[in-house]
């Protein structure tokens, strides 16, 4: 079994990408991805291509959010959601719609009452989104 070492902080190898972290509390060690880590903090990140109709669910019920999509803009929607499916629109944005489904758009809306909100594509093909949700 290897020896436990003490490194010193300024001697870590810095690493931009990693598949998991290792965590340490009293003489318990746990593995956790970063995406899970991150997720636990309040902090929910989306960047992958949806298809016509797909439908994503995302892990909060209320919130921050900003969303983008990058198959055809830079500009970015904010909003501040409730679990009411109500909110706040900060900033609008043409390609995004919030709280409704209308065609080609993404629409981030929830089902009803403190159920977690979905983003679903009406465009008639892929899209690419890019997504941040603070809880």
């Amino acid at each position: 079994m290897a020896e436990k070492q003490d490194i010193a902080m300024n001697e870590f190898p810095i690493n931009n990408v990693a598949d998991y972290l290792y965590t340490e509390k009293g003489n318990n060690q746990q593995k956790v991805t970063p995406t899970d880590l991150v997720k636990s903090c309040g902090f929910f990140r989306l960047d992958k291509t949806i298809t016509p109709g797909e439908t994503y669910e995302l892990p909060y019920n209320s919130g921050l959010i900003m969303v983008q999509n990058a198959s055809s803009v830079h500009q970015k929607a904010i909003a501040v959601v409730y679990g009411s499916n109500t909110g706040n629109i900060i900033v609008p944005q043409g390609a995004i719609n919030f709280f409704s489904e209308v065609e080609n758009k993404f629409c981030i809306m929830n089902a009803g009452e403190n159920t977690k909100y979905v983003v679903k594509s009406t465009y008639a093909s892929n899209q690419h989104i890019i997504l941040t949700f603070i809880s």
